[in-house]
């Protein structure tokens, strides 16, 4: 492969399980039941700050909440998604869901490669990254552990990535958005990834630490102190 082939772009289909660890589903959700999440997560508040800025460093709004926060129907989906995911895979088998980690993506700008570590917001060691796309689509990349390749996936809204086992800790990132991409709500140019995360033993003071405005300040100092 040449230097400007060293992304593999994998091909679209109803389900693809990648290597053990990880799973991509198509669809997991109806139509109906996507533009119904969205509407939930649109109505909701909790995005912006008081001056009207999206609340995650200006550039997304972020929000993480206890699953019991939200009505059946929301727990309903992730349960049947949970379920599905684990029939596919059985590294990925593991304790309910107990958090879900909100982002609003209202530009085609994406975000830079990371770890998803363990704890905090992050969930137990161990737990999967379930990662779902609503809204417009987007070019999600990973880097299998161990490895430097590139590996390059276009997520459409109602599709999954879940990543556990022995690929929980491996590099990914999401490189844009596709802007417009996503027609079935009037008025709505966004992408909204929701993270399903298993947080055992999580307190209300846990939760309030990762309550966005506490957790941007904490960012914010931990960077100051190591300058």
């Amino acid at each position: 492969m040449d230097s400007m082939n060293d992304e593999i772009h994998l091909m679209q289909s109803t389900k693809d399980q990648c290597v053990p660890g990880i799973v991509i589903v198509r669809d997991i959700l109806s139509k109906d039941e996507q533009l119904q999440l969205i509407n939930i997560i649109h109505d909701a508040d909790g995005f912006k700050d008081i001056n009207g800025n999206w609340n995650f460093f200006g550039r997304r709004g972020r929000r993480f909440n206890n699953l019991d926060k939200y009505d059946e129907f929301v727990k309903l989906c992730m349960q049947r998604i949970k379920q599905t995911v684990e029939e596919l895979d059985s590294t990925l088998i593991w304790p309910p869901f107990t958090h879900m980690l909100t982002l609003w993506y209202p530009d085609s700008k994406g975000i830079a490669w990371h770890v998803d570590q363990y704890g905090g917001n992050d969930g137990d060691a161990g737990a999967p990254v379930y990662s779902l796309t609503l809204g417009n689509s987007c070019i999600f990349e990973y880097k299998l552990v161990g490895t430097k390749k590139k590996i390059s996936v276009e997520l459409h809204s109602g599709d999954i990535i879940v990543f556990g086992g022995p690929q929980r800790l491996m590099y990914h990132s999401v490189k844009s958005i596709k802007m417009g991409s996503f027609t079935l709500k009037e008025n709505f140019d966004a992408r909204i990834n929701l993270t399903l995360r298993t947080c055992t033993g999580f307190t209300e003071e846990d939760e309030t630490k990762y309550q966005t405005d506490v957790y941007v300040a904490r960012i914010i100092e931990n960077k100051n102190n190591k300058q």
